[in-house]
């Protein structure tokens, strides 16, 4: 197993509506237009990430769990690796 801390934060504009998208970006500004972005102003891009959890998100074979805190909540997303 291989786990990645990404910080971020919340904004006004986060609306988290995309049936099958979640972004977290580096910017520090959203519009409403972000509808698949959960949060801003982030320590870290795609580039920033474990290389290993890089190489096995990029497996469709790879089973992947996000787990998203905020204070005394947590959260699990599940999904796959895809191939690039």
């Amino acid at each position: 197993m291989i786990c990645d801390e990404i910080i971020y934060y919340g904004h006004p504009n986060v609306l988290g509506l995309h049936p099958r998208a979640i972004e977290i970006t580096k910017d520090s500004y959203l519009t409403k237009r972000g509808d698949c972005i959960i949060g801003i102003n982030s320590n870290k891009a795609c580039s920033d990430i474990d290389p290993k959890l890089k190489k096995i998100l990029q497996d469709d074979q790879a089973k992947i769990k996000f787990q998203f805190i905020v204070e005394d909540s947590s959260f699990e997303v599940f999904g796959r690796g895809i191939e690039i």
